[in-house]
């Protein structure tokens, strides 16, 4: 299959640059002229150079502000649900104390690790695992979200092996706008939103507050005397200032908190968290012809986790209390040159250091433990775009190095009865990791557009991995400070076709090659349960991503895309029993099916069908989950020009499946939810 997915990328190359010198002497006009009169041009941002949509090389998704507001998801994983090639492992319903629901692109396995999630270009993965919380992004925030597919080390470096998920978040309003949400439905939840945003003279500014209270649900089976509901309570915040010292340059700066109380599933196992991000931004637009742009930025996340559990098997008492405070100071700089629209250069170099510290506090017997760490990186970054043949070929070359130092680790627990104590100092491991990256779009004419790209991925082991050790009842997982960076080599190739005026077809073979992808590896079966984060030695992913957009009139229009993905362990030298295992949390197929009507002046109508195939909860294989497939529906009336009225239903039909199977019990979906929300502006 390799040599058939090489064979496929030369032939297309070689096919794209004959067809092109062929066709340059019949063309008469560039490409941009022939498409602005039929298309409404969409510039995206994820791959750090301001591109037409239809001119990036990797496949893309965007998904429209018009899109989101009528999902009739609340939360932003769910909207990213059905989009091709994304997989979303649980449920928001479920209220877990940890607040993630893995995200992960085009089969990569994980918790949502390695995909990398940008807001307005600032990295939200935490220090801590790499993991996301959604639940601090507003989906009323939001302008609209690229899903940019494919590894994009040679961009943005770790964490980016699936691709780039980059939410743009709205801008202030040139007049002042004030913004009320109301929201009730299923499991007592209760939503309230304020926003507003304004502009006098050089100065704008937005702000978004929200506070969201849910009862939760059980959901576990078999249901236990102290099962309790899940309960959420989450507050969020949002703010952005703008200030322009002309009309090509201005400086933002942002903030956003988010503070949320989750109960677990027993009276006294529930956790807290609380996220503050700060960010500044300087951006310089160069002339429109030729010039540069500039873009400079600095961060500074800090982030806390608290999570207490009891202590079987009573469940009468508190067992554990467990602090994870992080923080993360990083910035970037980067320089735009182009010249006369036919060669862009972006040049820069991304700086991060980051901190973690682990205090356990056990109620009983005296114990303590923790874990701490540091991280730091330095990469220097350039990205080329070459328009050629009257902008027909587009050629995309970039390369990224970058150096990362993890140090100051250790780990320590004064009692692990029956294991003796301990108190560990590791030594500093360095990595340096060169990225580079091959692109090519040929539009063959103003209908059909042929892209391929060949690239490399890495993911550093993150501080969680190399130094903390993981127990939750009678499962222990040890950290691993002799981890080794995550490798992969990705192909794709794609078309999109134009059928009709109104029809839009995309298809997409893609492969990765992927060395020592971290995994768990199972060393004892009896209780406690122990497992290892260790390298796997080879992992291949081979997949097909297709979709159609069909606008049937102007007020109805209906799409499809189907994913088929393959994830498995090739080789595993320390493991030789998980070889030829899927990797766990990666169906074999999902699709989604919707309809859409939209007509401003009565409703807005969508429904959405989502198949999730079945896949395994662990590398080993011995915990499948099956298939399942929910129907959704959302209403929208508009009264007015200042309110609007919705009604969401998620999983219409009320299907139960299964999210998670524990060793006792199993977690179950939340079944049908219902929201109604009413939004005044004014």
């Amino acid at each position: 299959m390799l040599k058939l997915f090489k064979w496929i990328i030369m032939s297309l190359i070689t096919c794209v640059v004959i067809a092109g010198m062929v066709l340059a002497e019949e063309t008469t006009k560039p490409i941009t002229e022939d498409k602005s009169a039929e298309v409404e041009e969409i510039v995206v941002t994820a791959s750090r150079i301001k591109t037409r949509v239809e001119d990036v090389p990797n496949s893309i998704t965007i998904i429209s502000n018009e899109d989101i507001k009528a999902s009739p998801f609340e939360k932003v994983e769910d909207i990213l649900r059905g989009t091709p090639g994304v997989n979303v492992n649980y449920h928001y319903g479920m209220n877990i104390v940890g607040g993630n629901r893995p995200v992960n692109l085009r089969g990569t396995g994980g918790y949502g690790e390695r995909t990398l999630v940008l807001v307005d270009g600032i990295p939200q993965n935490n220090v801590y695992t790499g993991w996301v919380e959604w639940s601090q992004i507003s989906k009323e925030s939001i302008e609209r979200i690229e899903i940019l597919r494919g590894p994009a080390s040679g961009l943005y470096g770790s964490n980016a092996i699936g691709g780039v998920i980059n939410i743009i978040t709205k801008k202030p309003e040139s007049t002042r706008q004030t913004i009320f949400q109301q929201k009730y439905g299923s499991m007592n939840t209760l939503l309230t939103k304020l926003g507003q945003s304004g502009k006098s003279g050089k100065f704008s500014y937005c702000f978004n507050g929200e506070y969201e209270q849910s009862d939760g649900y059980k959901g576990t089976d078999p249901e236990q005397s102290y099962d309790i509901k899940r309960f959420r309570k989450e507050d969020r915040v949002l703010t952005k200032f703008m200030y322009e010292l002309d009309d090509k340059s201005a400086f933002t700066l942002g903030y956003s908190q988010f503070y949320s109380k989750r109960g677990g599933r027993r009276e006294y196992e529930y956790g807290y968290s609380r996220n503050n991000h700060f960010w500044l931004n300087w951006s310089k637009d160069g002339e429109s012809v030729s010039g540069g742009d500039w873009l400079a930025t600095l961060r500074f996340n800090n982030d806390e986790w608290t999570n207490l559990y009891d202590r079987p098997p009573t469940y009468s008492s508190l067992y554990l209390k467990e602090s994870i405070p992080t923080s993360g100071l990083g910035g970037s700089v980067q320089s735009t040159l182009r010249l006369f629209d036919k060669y862009t250069m972006v040049t820069g170099i991304d700086y991060t250091d980051n901190k973690l510290d682990i205090d356990k506090k056990y109620y009983t017997g005296g114990r303590s433990g923790g874990a701490k760490g540091e991280q730091l990186l330095i990469a220097p970054f350039i990205h080329n775009e070459f328009k050629l043949l009257d902008n027909h070929l587009i050629t995309t070359l970039g390369a990224r190095y970058d150096w990362i130092k993890s140090y100051n680790g250790k780990n320590w627990d004064t009692n692990p009865a029956p294991s003796p104590a301990y108190q560990n100092d590791f030594p500093a491991h360095q990595w340096r990791k060169f990225s580079p990256k091959l692109g090519l779009v040929y539009h063959l004419n103003n209908v059909t557009t042929l892209k391929s790209s060949v690239g490399s991925g890495f993911k550093a082991p993150s501080l969680f991995e190399l130094y903390a050790t993981y127990m939750r009842g009678p499962l222990l997982i040890e950290s691993n400070p002799q981890l080794q960076p995550e490798k992969v080599l990705s192909y794709d190739a794609g078309i999109e076709q134009q059928f009709l005026d109104n029809l839009l077809g995309k298809l997409t073979l893609y492969q990765s090659n992927a060395r020592d992808y971290i995994g768990e590896r199972t060393i004892s079966v009896t209780p406690p349960r122990k497992s290892r984060w260790d390298n796997i030695t080879k992992v291949k992913i081979q997949g097909v991503e297709s979709a159609l957009d069909w606008q049937i009139t102007n007020e109805f229009s209906t799409l499809f895309n189907y994913t088929y993905n393959k994830s498995k362990i090739v080789e595993y030298t320390t493991d030789p029993t998980v070889e030829d295992n899927y990797l766990a949390n990666t169906p074999l197929n999902s699709y989604q099916f919707g309809v859409a009507y939209r007509q401003p002046e009565l409703f807005d109508c969508q429904a959405v069908l989502n198949y999730n195939g079945k896949r395994f909860d662990n590398d080993q294989n011995t915990i499948e989950l099956n298939s399942y497939y929910t129907f959704n529906i959302s209403l929208v009336r508009n009264f007015g020009k200042y309110s609007r009225l919705s009604v969401d239903v998620e999983n219409l039909f009320d299907k139960e499946y299964t999210v998670y199977k524990g060793t006792t019990q199993d977690i179950l979906s939340p079944g049908r939810v219902v929201n109604l929300s009413l939004n005044v502006n004014f």
